[in-house]
Order: structure tokens, then C-alpha cells, then sequence
């Protein structure tokens, strides 16, 4: 289950980073050039989820990280840092279910995948000073 719910979160990860560039993408259009529809649902349905979720936030998400972000403008954000952390607070904040490690675990390890060496410590931060204001505890 874990594993389905990875590649869903590397996926809306890449969903994301699409949509920050073209405002156009959707979680399909990576499916399609990923995989063809040869993946499955629960993969599929977890990351339509995520990326909806985080499209329907979007502006509070983003006043969040600007607040988080201090000394940095969020326009100046790397694109692949901004989709992770989109991702990883929308987990946070509307995935009780989820338990906060696992989320930063995955944010950590898709910035370690896709992002510079030292973007992980950044995205870390940020998620810690959420997570630190939500009082989550799970």
C-alpha cells in the first residue's frame, strides 16, 4: 500500500511542478506520459487526490509557505522546492490520517530525487515550523 501511495506522491509531485510552469496540467497528463494508464487505481485515485487537494488550496497553501519562508519571496523559489512543499503541507494540513513523519520522510526523499543537495534541509525546515504551528502530534 505504501509503495502505491510513494509513486502517487511522486506523481502529484510531478503533476504539480507541470502545473507551476503552464497552469494547464493535470494529474492525467502525467499519468498518460508515465505509465498510459497501466498503473494502478489506488495509485491513480491517492494521487488525483493530492493534486486536486493542493490546486483547491493553493492560495492558502502558498500565504502559508510565504509566511514560513522568511528572507525568501515565494516567486524566487525553485519550481521543484514550491511543488514539494505544495504537496507535503497539503498532507499536513488536510491528511490527518497520514502520520506527519511519513509525510516529511516522502518530501525529503523526493527532494532528494528531484531537487539540489541541499533543497531537503530547506523543505525540512519549513515543514517542521508547519507542523510546529498545527500542534500536529501524530
Amino acid at each position: 500500500m505504501e509503495q502505491h501511495r510513494h509513486k502517487a506522491r511522486e506523481l502529484a509531485f510531478k503533476a504539480l511542478y507541470s502545473w507551476e510552469l503552464n497552469k494547464k496540467t493535470v494529474f492525467t497528463d502525467i499519468l498518460n506520459i508515465e505509465y498510459e494508464y497501466n498503473i494502478e487505481n489506488i495509485t491513480s485515485d491517492f494521487g488525483v487526490s493530492l493534486f486536486n487537494g493542493v490546486i483547491s488550496n493553493i492560495t492558502y497553501i502558498d500565504d502559508l509557505i510565504k509566511n514560513k519562508a522568511e528572507h525568501w519571496m515565494i516567486e524566487r523559489l525553485e519550481k521543484v522546492d514550491l511543488s514539494i512543499l505544495r504537496l507535503s503541507i497539503f498532507s499536513l494540513m488536510f491528511q490527518p490520517e497520514i502520520p506527519y513523519v511519513v509525510t516529511i520522510d516522502e518530501a525529503i526523499n523526493i527532494s532528494r530525487t528531484f531537487s539540489s543537495d541541499k533543497s531537503y534541509k530547506f523543505i525540512n525546515g519549513i515543514l517542521d515550523s508547519v507542523i510546529n504551528d498545527l500542534g500536529v502530534k501524530n
